[in-house]
Formats: C-alpha cells, structure tokens, sequence
C-alpha cells in the first residue's frame, strides 16, 4: 500500500462543544468524555445503541479530520458510526458525511492488546480517518456495542480533531519507544527490587520539507499547544498492516516545544518533534 503522509491533530472542538444524547450514569455522566482526564469515564447505564451515542454542536462550522475514543471498554464486535451535517435535523435525514468503522480496526482486538497475565498493552484508542477535511457544525458519534461483556459502554475521552496533513512523509529517522515508570532499586547484594508502573509511548520525529503554509501553521500550534495542550499523533494514516494504526497512534503532549529547523529557508523547513502519549490526564 502506498504510504499516506502522517497527520497531526491539533485542536479538538469537541471539548468545548455543547453536547447531548444516549444514555449515561450519574456518578460517571457524559460530560466526563469531554475532559482528558483518562480515568474519569463516561459510562452508560447500558449497552443498547440507543444509550452509546453523542451529538455535538461546535458552534459553528468546523473543520474536523480525526474522531477518536481514548480509554475504551469496546469489544471486538463494536463499530463506530460518524456523521456530520449542517443542522441536527440532518444528521439523520440526510447527513453530508456518514462512516462507519471497527473500534478495533479488524486487526486488533481486546485480546490482542492483553498480555497473558491481563495487563494492557497500549492505551485502546477507537479512530475514524475521514479522507478529507470535513467542515460542519453537527457531528454524531454512535456506538454499536450492544454484545458488550461488561454490559455497558465506557468512554474515557472522545475527540473531534481539526488536523493537519504534512505533504512531506517523516525523516528516515523517526523512532517510537515504550518509555516506563517502574523503577529498579539493588540491595548491597546486587538483589533487583523493582516498583512496576504505567508505560507510554514517545515519538521523536522530524517533518521534512515543510511548504510555507504548513510551517507557518507548525509554529501557530507549537505557540497554542505549549507543553500542556493534548494532540493527536497519526503517522500513517494506510499502513501494510491495518492493526498498526493502533499500535502507532496516540494522544499526545508535547514533551518539548517542537522546533523549526532552517526556519528562513523556502523548502528546507523541518519540524523537529518529541511526543509523549497521554495515558493518565
């Protein structure tokens, strides 16, 4: 399969949106997937479709490329739906974008990204691609899950993100590393005591042959995003193996401010970057 250039997301409008719909609990309601917050889950009071959607207004129109769910219960079997049009009403009579997809991407499934003691892997993460940009002001998000083991959704946080498509692919240089926090102390004996803890995943890379336009935009969200606001790392949107979507993409922070390399330079303008996955908050 041809290589697709990586996408970054870089501002989620469904954050601040006014939301509705479904059916959640009140000790974790729906708000809760509008916060980054990983822990703190929206869950349903159960697993019917009726009880696994959101509607979204944004206000106005927005551009959205990237919808996803960080911190999932879905199972193998769930789909997720996306739609989008100019009105509520439309979101249903007639909506102008209308995609389903595997919560799983196929590829993967929950026991994939379990090891044999039952610890998770990697953060699940639910993505829907669109092919394009899409600028509406509604957007659906529907979760067909109704065979769920736990018998409920559970929804850590979803994403609607405005994101940019480098036209150049990466520098050959690119690397993505579990990084731990479990520490290792040693006895006089040389005897090993650890303290397991989470992981997450860092993304050093660098985005080559940036166009004007594009390193203009790289230096805005470097400004808005500072250390501290959340994106949205995607490096190849069509891989050979469709389950490296999941593997390789992740809600992440900045763990240094990104840097613009031959700044003054038409055509030789390189984003340096270094990513960290969000796994808590």
């Amino acid at each position: 399969m041809a290589y697709t250039p990586p996408i970054l997301g870089y501002e989620n409008w469904a954050e601040g949106a006014t939301a509705s719909g479904g059916s959640y609990t009140t000790s974790r309601p729906a708000a809760n997937m509008q916060t980054i917050e990983l822990g703190v889950v929206a869950r349903t009071t159960n697993a019917s479709t009726s009880s696994t959607i959101r509607v979204f207004d944004l206000g106005a129109a927005r551009s959205i490329r990237l919808v996803a769910i960080t911190s999932h219960n879905l199972s193998a079997a769930a789909t997720v739906r996306v739609r989008a049009a100019s009105s509520e009403a439309g979101l249903t009579s007639g909506p102008a974008v209308d995609v389903t997809q595997n919560a799983w991407l196929g590829a993967n499934t929950p026991a994939t990204n379990t090891t044999r003691r039952g610890t998770r892997l990697r953060m699940p993460c639910a993505l829907v691609v669109l092919s394009a940009d899409q600028n509406y002001r509604w957007w659906r998000v529907d979760i067909a899950d109704s065979g769920n083991p736990d018998g409920y959704v559970k929804i850590g946080y979803l994403q609607l993100w405005q994101a940019i498509q480098f036209s150049m692919g990466l520098a050959p240089d690119a690397a993505l590393a579990p990084e731990t926090g479990t520490t290792r102390q040693e006895t006089i004996g040389l005897v090993a005591h650890f303290d397991p803890r989470a992981s997450r995943r860092v993304a050093r890379f660098v985005t080559d042959g940036l166009p004007p336009a594009e390193a203009r935009l790289v230096e805005d969200i470097v400004a808005d995003r500072d250390l501290h606001q959340p994106v949205f790392w995607l490096p190849d949107p069509t891989p050979d193996e469709p389950g490296d979507i999941l593997r390789h993409a992740f809600l992440a922070r900045m763990r240094e401010l990104t840097a613009l390399e031959h700044p003054y330079v038409i055509d030789r303008r390189r984003g340096a970057w270094n990513l960290e996955e969000i796994v808590g908050g």
